[in-house]
């Protein structure tokens, strides 16, 4: 998970499943406490390196809901807040497409955009593919002891990242 505390705001990244899953690379964005008014993911993929902002085409990447083209990027609509104030979008990674990244900002109408600090929020796919190797043993450990959980939590000195830790 990737996070970010924006005042009383929040964003987060999940990784819903990697390319093991049909060759696509599935991620849930939750923005939270943003209200009930119109908001957007405003976005663009890398292809030769993991911070280049273009604009993908369908077989490349594709979003719940669907996305629309503005100049420069793609827009997906975030649905209304859900009883906790969230709401999420679903983007889809064709690892085959071989891209390398994907940047974000949201994008409030008329003229609101929020980032992560002064940077867009970034998701470097290659540490998302580092990471298959701790998805499985996760996964080998829950089969072997059912009680065993993953939660979050935060390290000091890691910033606002948040890590994967273990409760038996």
């Amino acid at each position: 998970m990737i996070s970010a505390s924006l005042g009383k705001h929040s964003v987060n990244v999940d990784v819903v499943s990697d390319s093991d899953d049909g060759g696509w690379m599935v991620f849930d964005i939750t923005a939270t406490g943003f209200g009930s008014g119109d908001m957007f993911l405003h976005w663009g993929v890398g292809k030769q390196h993991a911070e280049e902002w273009i604009v993908p085409v369908e077989i490349q990447a594709r979003t719940t809901p669907t996305a629309n083209r503005v100049p420069g990027a793609l827009q997906t609509p975030f649905p209304p807040p859900d009883g906790q104030n969230s709401r999420k979008v679903r983007l889809e990674i064709n690892v085959d497409a071989g891209l390398k990244g994907c940047q974000f900002v949201l994008h409030k109408k008329p003229n609101e955009w929020l980032k992560n600090g002064s940077r867009n929020f970034f998701l470097d796919f290659s540490k998302v593919a580092d990471s298959r190797g701790f998805r499985e043993l996760v996964t080998e450990a829950t089969k072997a002891n059912p009680a065993a959980k993953a939660f979050q939590c935060r390290l000091a000195g890691l910033g606002p990242n948040k890590v994967c830790c273990w409760r038996w």
